[in-house]
């Protein structure tokens, strides 16, 4: 029955198209167990009864959401109010980026770029010639940005027109993460013929370079860092790990809820995680416990983010969720 569930989810979730994108900086918090408040998760009014698949925010008010048929929307009031943007595109998105105010990326095939708020969006380069989907974007400028596309991580540095291949070694990732402008971490994995492997890989240059850190038993089904030392993964098994020192060395702290889709830590003692049923749960002990905090029967949880002292949440049917 295990083997026959890991199969299923697989194709769940990429059904579902939940990606984790790059978060730009590492979290600095005065309380280092993590900030949290006594708040809910508050279910927003949504400008969409679509598929939600992604979320950036730079900050607790200026945010947009992507989705499905080529649906955009930003904010500028912490999710009180959305404006839908006219992409022009009419296929699905997978990742959204906000660099600034003014500057938006979108991607699935290729990237579409917008550099006067949404207002209009360009093709950026030539990334639809490779193929596959892209799985992730990081600017940490106007010019210099990285992709993961397929088994491929690209690197631009003069703001899209032209991307090199910088790593061809991983089989199938699916997930990136910045914390600084020089730290990075991308991961997944693929199940076949009964079997399932995990793997993560690592740079410190920026995307120059990269090197593999991990690979496992287990398809990557999420991840997260604090910061450039301390993250955490969970894993088609159900098992969530940590590491205190980059990814050289990984510890299983506990068994999770199944079909967890993100997780995402406030710090070192209080985090959250969502499924693909619906759930969000939350540890205040580091991921050795979890409780359920909201429910949103079969409803898929695709990802949370947490900027600003805000948490933001997206899934299906138009879901967006917010706790102060």
């Amino acid at each position: 029955m295990k083997k026959i569930y890991v199969i299923l989810k697989l194709a769940a979730l990429f059904m579902l198209f939940s990606l984790l994108s790059c978060e730009k900086m590492e979290i600095d918090l005065d309380d280092q167990d993590g900030y949290d408040s006594d708040a809910p998760f508050v279910k927003l009014t949504s400008p969409t009864s679509q598929i939600i698949t992604d979320i950036s925010f730079i900050n607790k008010n200026e945010g947009i959401i992507c989705g499905s048929f080529g649906f955009i929307a930003k904010t500028s009031n912490g999710g009180k109010s959305w404006s839908v943007l006219n992409s022009g595109i009419n296929h699905s998105f997978l990742n959204a980026f906000m660099l600034d105010s003014k500057t938006l990326y979108m991607a699935r095939i290729g990237i579409y770029k917008s550099s006067n708020s949404g207002s209009s969006f360009s093709p950026l380069g030539v990334l639809a010639d490779y193929s596959n989907s892209i799985f992730g974007i990081c600017f940490f400028n106007q010019n210099e940005g990285v992709v993961i596309k397929g088994n491929l991580i690209l690197k631009t540095r003069n703001g899209g027109s032209t991307w090199d291949i910088q790593y061809d070694q991983a089989e199938n990732i699916t997930k990136m993460q910045f914390t600084s402008k020089t730290v990075g971490y991308v991961a997944g994995g693929r199940s076949y013929d009964l079997n399932s492997k995990g793997e993560i890989h690592k740079t410190t240059d920026g995307g120059e370079s990269w090197q593999q850190i991990l690979i496992t038993d287990s398809n990557i089904g999420a991840i997260y860092f604090l910061n450039s030392e301390r993250g955490f993964y969970v894993n088609y098994n159900d098992e969530l790990f940590r590491t205190v020192d980059g990814g050289k060395s990984w510890r299983m702290l506990s068994t999770v809820e199944p079909g967890v889709i993100s997780i995402c830590f406030t710090g070192e003692k209080i985090g959250y995680l969502s499924t693909y049923s619906g759930k969000i749960l939350k540890t205040i002990d580091g991921g050795i416990s979890w409780r359920v905090v909201y429910e949103y029967a079969n409803v898929p949880i695709s990802k949370i983010i947490f900027v600003d002292k805000t948490m933001y949440a997206i899934g299906n049917n138009g879901l967006v969720l917010v706790k102060n």
